[in-house]
Formats: structure tokens, sequence, C-alpha cells
């Protein structure tokens, strides 16, 4: 399965020259993480969501600006 993610994207039918498409070549998730179930009520909220992060590498090099 083939991740990407678009940046830039101001409105979703215009294309703008902000946009930047990567692709993913690797995710990286935290190793605690576990995958969230909304129906174990017992655990709480918060801790459900806990590790809840991942290092994503991508193809190429990402411009970041202040907007």
């Amino acid at each position: 399965r083939y991740w990407n993610v678009m940046m830039g994207k101001q409105f979703k039918l215009d294309p703008a020259e902000t946009e930047q498409l990567r692709y993913m070549k690797s995710i990286h998730v935290h190793h605690l993480y576990r995958v969230f179930n909304e129906t174990k009520q017992s655990i709480p909220w918060l801790r459900r969501k806990q590790h809840y992060l991942a290092l994503v590498k991508f193809n190429a090099p990402v411009t970041v600006t202040d907007y």
C-alpha cells in the first residue's frame, strides 16, 4: 500500500503553487503504540492515546515556510 502527503493545500479543488506532494518511503511508529480501540471504555481516553506518534521519511525534501 502506498501513502502520500499533500502539504500546502489551501483549497480542495483549486491547485496552488504552495502545494507539495510527497510519497512516504517509510513510517516508523512508536514501539509502545497500541492500535486505538474505541470500544475499550475501561481504559481512560488519554491512556488510549499514549505513544500516538510516528516518524515519516519522504521520497524528497520538503520546503518549510512561515505559512
